[in-house]
């Protein structure tokens, strides 16, 4: 005798959405209870077709870090919206880096990240990396100024093109901070210690590291390494024009850990706020710069870096 057939009845769409016994409405025969009880879920539904929706947006910006072939797609979809030169330059920032694996990994999380902003759900857990690619976006600004290949700059052997005999580029026209000092030009150094703005620091990192008090390349790591981790660590942060020297900040880890270099102007860059909400002469509209809330800011770096930190002769 066959076995008697078995019916299996399977719940309906509307059930599986159900995460307790009390919000099943199927057996409730109060019209405005169900009628909760359908809304409720109703509202679950929306809410989950929504992040569904978002996880596949996320997927498909994190295939651009996996495939050459998938980057394509994403920068379609950046270049249909008003955030293509901001794309453009983010993709000249990771120039910078010198394994095109990793600038093509720093890019599709970068535009990530800035879709994010653009739709209004920025995640905190992205800025310690968006502090770095800032910093690399002021680098490779700040060299084209200087008119340095801003490929020289992930290039251990690369020498300053001031420490080179020879007619400067034809694209070398810096504002005044950042024109090369003497000991710019008398000192082989790498050509990432010209980018900073303040021709003070950048003689004293210079000469420290020519007397093996510091290692530069330690230096560079904290300052411009990818952080991928997303981990806090020692850095600098730019928030304006990377050519105005208030537009750099130190973080408590860097004043931290590398104040031994410079202690008194360090101590002194943390603990200075503008004085009645006034700013330098450095400012200008258009810098994202305000003076009354920004501090260990850098206009004071150039006051407060001399050589004596390093022991060093001072009145250079």
């Amino acid at each position: 005798m066959d076995a008697p057939q078995q019916i299996v009845i399977e719940p309906m769409a509307p059930q599986l959405l159900v995460q307790k016994a009390g919000e099943d409405w199927t057996g409730v025969t109060s019209t405005a209870e169900r009628r909760k009880l359908q809304n409720r879920l109703n509202k679950r539904s929306q809410y989950l077709r929504k992040r569904q929706k978002l996880a596949k947006s996320r997927m498909a910006a994190q295939q651009a870090d996996l495939t050459a072939t998938s980057e394509p797609s994403l920068e379609t979809a950046v270049q249909t919206s008003s955030a293509s030169s901001m794309m453009q330059v983010i993709k000249e920032m990771c120039e910078v880096f010198g394994s095109q694996d990793i600038s093509r990994r720093i890019f599709a999380l970068a535009s990530m990240a800035y879709l994010d902003y653009t739709m209004n759900a920025p995640r905190i857990s992205q800025l310690p990396l968006l502090i770095t690619l800032n910093v690399n976006i002021a680098i490779a600004k700040n060299a084209t100024l200087l008119g340095i290949d801003r490929a020289l700059m992930c290039i251990d052997e690369a020498i300053s093109p001031f420490n080179q005999n020879g007619p400067l580029p034809a694209s070398y026209n810096p504002p005044q901070v950042l024109e090369p000092t003497p000991v710019q030009k008398a000192i082989i150094h790498h050509p990432w210690l010209d980018i900073f703005p303040f021709p003070r620091f950048r003689d004293n990192i210079i000469l420290a590291a020519d007397a093996e008090l510091l290692d530069d390349g330690e230096l560079c790591e904290d300052v411009a390494e990818a952080n991928l981790q997303n981990t806090e660590r020692p850095s600098l942060i730019v928030w304006g024009d990377a050519s105005l020297p208030h537009s750099w900040e130190a973080s408590p880890l860097f004043l931290k850990k590398w104040g031994r270099i410079s202690k008194a102007a360090f101590q002194q860059l943390a603990t200075v706020v503008w004085p009645n909400g006034k700013a330098s002469d450095y400012e200008s509209e258009d810098s994202g710069f305000d003076p009354q809330h920004d501090h260990i800011f850098a206009p004071l770096m150039e006051l407060a870096c001399s050589g004596t930190q390093f022991g060093l002769p001072s009145g250079r």
